[in-house]
């Protein structure tokens, strides 16, 4: 199968592909616990070398883990700097994960948030000038 996949138009291949994926997600429901990470671990280890690659990845399952964390987190980060514009990323993002209780998984994409939210307010304020 892997070798017909190689050959012919790109369009089947992509079709081929897609119904391989369908094929394993449907599969990987049958599994117990123990071989889903089993497997995760596989995928984990096959990809060792591909470091952005497994960053995409643990934020796909971080995200679909906790749904709710961008928006809490969202408000939570932004109300803070309103206080303090002072507050680095880095420190907003730990502290938002310790009053949110979020895993310390999620911290390196909650300090890629505190950036988002931290320009947004600079943006606002640039132009919204604060009138004294």
């Amino acid at each position: 199968m892997m070798k017909s996949l190689k050959e012919g138009d790109p369009g089947k291949r992509s079709m081929m592909m897609d119904e391989l994926l369908s094929d394993l997600i449907r599969r990987f429901d049958y599994l117990g616990s123990e071989q889903k990470l089993g497997f995760m671990k596989m995928c984990a280890e096959n990809s060792r070398g591909q470091k952005k690659l497994l960053k995409k990845i643990l934020s796909i399952w971080l995200k679909a883990s906790y749904p709710r964390v961008p928006s809490k987190s969202d408000i939570w980060m932004e109300t803070r700097l309103k206080n303090n514009m002072k507050l680095k990323p880095k420190e907003l993002a730990i502290q938002c994960a310790n009053y949110l209780k979020i895993p310390k998984e999620m911290i390196p994409y909650l300090i890629k948030l505190a950036q988002k939210v931290k320009q947004r307010l600079r943006m606002r304020e640039k132009r919204r000038p604060v009138l004294n």
